[in-house]
């Protein structure tokens, strides 16, 4: 039996430490797949509830996803919720122990594939926060 887990970055007064001890935890976990997203803010009652604890970047319900940034909480800023994202995908799934499990799996035609599509997925997270940091201004 394989185990996921999911958790979610940009909760209304989290801070920027408080979601690197998200990555902590979640890297103590003894699970196979880890997904991180950003608050989504579906229902508009919610919504209207988080302007008091940050800033909604886009009220376009058709537009909300958890994966695009929609709330930042005032506790942090969007740069600071975007490094998180990229920091605990990087994180879970570059350690030695996941990667060991993978490649064990290989010999598996379906596994085999789906390694090949999380390889692929990984190297565009990669390769987006790298961009990101190129990007980002200099203090």
């Amino acid at each position: 039996i394989e185990v996921e887990a999911s958790f979610i970055f940009g909760i209304p007064g989290e801070t920027y430490k408080e979601g690197l001890e998200t990555i902590r935890r979640a890297l103590a976990l003894d699970i196979d797949y880890a997904k991180f997203f950003f608050l989504a803010l579906w229902n508009r009652k919610f919504l209207e509830e988080c302007r008091k604890y940050g800033t909604i970047l886009n009220d376009d319900e058709e537009k909300m996803t958890c994966s695009v940034i929609v709330f930042v909480p005032f506790s942090m800023t969007k740069d600071e919720l975007r490094g998180l994202y990229y920091t605990a995908y990087r994180s879970f799934y570059c350690r030695p122990r996941i990667i060991f499990k993978r490649m064990l799996k290989l010999f598996n035609p379906l596994e085999f594939r789906k390694s090949l599509i999380g390889i692929r997925v990984l190297c565009s997270f990669i390769l987006n926060e790298m961009l990101f940091r190129l990007k980002k201004p200099r203090a």
